[in-house]
């Protein structure tokens, strides 16, 4: 009888061990677990603390006074257009009048136009 009752407390020790190690490997997840969850909120408010001061940041710029022009092609450049002969014109009697621009301002007479 001895026997059996030495049997019985071995298994009870041996279930007893079993039980404590299978807490023990439990608790060891659950606090893995918790970590791993404090980390995310942690991560979470991170997050969300710097999309407010980036709408923070937007809301307290001032808005463009002048909006941006719209984008369009630049015009092809022209040639500009003159109107005048840098040569003088000869004169009514058919001679050229060769007066030195000096010559031409003292006497009131400027560069002729083209017509």
């Amino acid at each position: 009888m001895k026997e059996v009752i030495q049997k019985q407390e071995d298994l009870q020790k041996r279930f007893l061990e079993a039980i404590e190690k299978r807490e023990h490997e439990k608790m060891v997840r659950e606090e893995a677990w918790r970590m791993q969850e404090m980390a995310r909120v942690n991560r979470e408010r991170e997050i969300l603390a710097q999309e407010r001061s980036i709408a923070a940041a937007k809301d307290a710029a001032p808005p463009p006074l002048v909006p941006p022009p719209p984008r369009q092609p630049a015009p092809p450049p022209q040639q500009p257009a003159t109107n005048f002969d840098l040569v003088p014109k000869p004169n009514n009697n058919g001679e050229n009048n060769n007066l030195s621009s000096r010559q031409a301002h003292q006497d009131g007479r400027k560069w002729r136009y083209k017509h």
